[in-house]
């Protein structure tokens, strides 16, 4: 054979080895690519059906743990024991099933949690094509809220109808009042007007079950506070109970990263930008000082808690979640009761020792809502009246000598 046969021969072979690689390629890329096709849509149907799935295991969790609640009694209520005075069941992120991120936010988590007793709920708010909703995402990352969290969002005019509807419906504990704690999660200013429009629409939350006295709001109490002294306002949570019977309580604190409380307009007509209408909205606040707002970390690791204790006497404490849990976890909700938090919001869509614990804790109370022990309690202590002086030791009429120095009395 020549030498060019051979050089034949080897063009053909690498050409052959060339289509034989070139079919592999093609063959393996094919085959991968439908692999991840594969994946992918497992994946989607997985996250799409992970709804479905959270409430399932969610409603039989608590069908296993099924707190036996009832509503508080007439007796209780005619004790005429201010609101602070209440330990409240609470849950936090109350549209959660899930997990806090990239999962879905569904309305009949929140049913499921009202049916259970709960009365104390807890909502992140963000603006979305120009509308307030529920949703939840991470915390503010250089004063700014990036995104939401969730999949999904629900229209805040639906939760709280919900929460009206179904709150104050066929319940066992339907008469007791609902804590609503808002927290704001957008730096639109739009949003607090959104969020006034929602909660004062008869159709959404019936005049019956909303305090319509404004001297409870957060409006009156700085307007008393800042401007005129005359203005009638008063603190509701040293109100009785029975004031807020069948009726829904709206709680917000100021963060640092998104206030709107610090703008104090002197002309309030509630059309400005403003619109202060908001504050007409909220009854519970650190803005007025009738709310003291904390996080597991400050309630775990303070450095005073018996200061805490003094104050939450006084004051309508709340606790939420922190980065010191782990976030599959609850936090140790008894170290916040041992202080006199009354609104000690745990995650029900985490199972965990914590919140079985919490839960027992209200089914063997029976109550969703529970008088705090007397150590927690601040009681006034009557002074006596002073004894009438004796005429005998009255020194009479003072008189001047203007001969004297000045002011000197003889």
């Amino acid at each position: 054979m020549s030498e060019s046969d051979n050089g034949i021969d080897i063009m053909e072979k690498t050409k052959q080895w060339g289509r034989m690689a070139a079919h592999f390629i093609n063959t393996y890329t094919w085959v991968i690519f439908f692999v991840i096709l594969a994946l992918g849509i497992k994946h989607f149907v997985y996250i799409w059906d992970k709804k479905e799935i959270n409430f399932n295991i969610f409603n039989r969790d608590l069908t296993t743990f099924n707190p036996r609640i009832y509503k508080v009694t007439e007796d209780e209520y005619k004790q005429n024991i201010p609101i602070r005075d209440y330990f409240v069941m609470s849950s936090y992120n109350s549209c959660v099933g899930g997990d806090a991120f990239q999962d879905w936010v569904d309305i009949e988590i929140l049913k499921r949690l009202i049916k259970s007793g709960v009365r104390g709920f807890d909502f992140e708010l963000y603006m979305k094509d120009g509308e307030c909703v529920v949703a939840v995402g991470p915390e503010a990352e250089k004063g700014k809220f990036m995104l939401k969290g969730s999949y999904n969002y629900l229209d805040f005019g639906e939760v709280l109808k919900t929460l009206d509807s179904y709150g104050f419906g066929t319940v066992s504990n339907s008469s007791d009042p609902i804590f609503v704690n808002l927290r704001i999660k957008s730096t639109n200013p739009e949003i607090y007007y959104k969020i006034s429009k929602i909660i004062q629409d008869n159709s959404i939350i019936r005049t019956k079950n909303r305090i319509t006295d404004k001297r409870f709001t957060v409006y009156a109490n700085l307007y008393k506070k800042y401007q005129y002294k005359h203005q009638q306002a008063k603190n509701i949570i040293n109100e009785p109970l029975k004031l807020i019977k069948n009726k829904m309580i709206f709680v917000c604190n100021d963060i640092a990263e998104n206030s709107f409380w610090g703008e104090w307009n002197e002309d309030y007509t509630g059309r400005a930008k403003n619109n202060y209408k908001f504050m007409e909205c909220i009854n519970i606040s650190n803005v007025i000082g009738n709310c003291l707002p904390m996080s597991n970390y400050g309630v775990v690791f303070s450095h005073n808690a018996g200061q805490l204790k003094k104050d939450l006497k006084l004051i309508h404490g709340i606790s939420v979640p922190d980065f010191s849990v782990d976030p599959d976890k609850n936090g140790k909700w008894e170290k916040h009761a041992e202080i006199g938090i009354q609104l000690i919001y745990m995650k029900f869509y985490k199972r965990d020792g914590e919140l079985i614990s919490y839960i027992k804790n209200w089914d063997l109370a029976k109550k969703a809502i529970i008088r705090k022990p007397r150590h927690l309690r601040f009681f006034a202590i009557p002074i006596k009246a002073p004894r009438k002086q004796k005429k005998e030791l009255d020194f009479g009429p003072r008189k001047c000598n203007p001969k004297n120095a000045f002011m000197q009395c003889i």
